[in-house]
Parts: structure tokens; C-alpha cells; sequence
């Protein structure tokens, strides 16, 4: 799985704007500066899990929404397990007759 860290810092500015915080007081609540929220938001560095944990946690979001855009259930959902691995729904292979 790719992670497109772009997508989360625009993920990130979208729920930053909703809970009407500015970069500077996220960093401040999160303990970070406020360069380091910046570039996450524009994609220019790849936040930690634990970043993304905290930043998660201030705005009042999931983490994978954050990450995924959606819940992992809603996510999940859209793929299948077979012995052969995960597959896109309805492609899942089957040995069974």
C-alpha cells in the first residue's frame, strides 16, 4: 500500500479549517511548530505515525480517516481475502467448483 502523504496534509488542512484552528494553534495543542504543520499539510514532509496520532487526537478524527479518507471499515470493505491474498470485490479467485 502506498501512503500519499500529500492527500493527508490536505486531509489534515481540511479538518484543521472545520474545527476553525490555525496552523500555530494546532501546532501549539499538538506540540509541534508551526513549519512542521505547514509542511505536512503541503505534502513537503512525511509525518510520523505518532504526528499524525496526535494531530488526529486534537482535531477529533479517526486516524484512518486521516490516513485513508475514510474509515478503515469503509475501506476494508471494498476488498476481499482469498488464500491468494487481497483482491478488488468481485475479482476475488476462487478454487472452489
Amino acid at each position: 500500500m502506498i501512503i500519499d502523504y500529500k492527500r493527508i496534509g490536505l486531509r489534515i488542512k481540511g479538518y484543521r479549517r472545520q474545527t476553525c484552528l490555525t496552523q500555530a494553534k494546532l501546532a501549539e495543542l499538538t506540540e509541534m511548530s508551526d513549519t512542521y504543520i505547514s509542511r505536512i499539510e503541503t505534502g513537503a514532509k512525511k509525518a510520523s505515525l505518532g504526528s499524525l496520532a496526535k494531530i488526529a487526537l486534537v482535531l477529533e478524527v479517526s486516524l484512518d480517516a486521516l490516513v485513508f479518507g475514510e474509515s478503515l471499515r469503509n475501506y476494508a470493505s471494498r476488498f476481499a481475502y482469498s488464500h491468494e491474498g487481497f483482491c478488488p470485490k468481485g475479482k476475488v479467485h476462487s478454487n472452489r467448483k
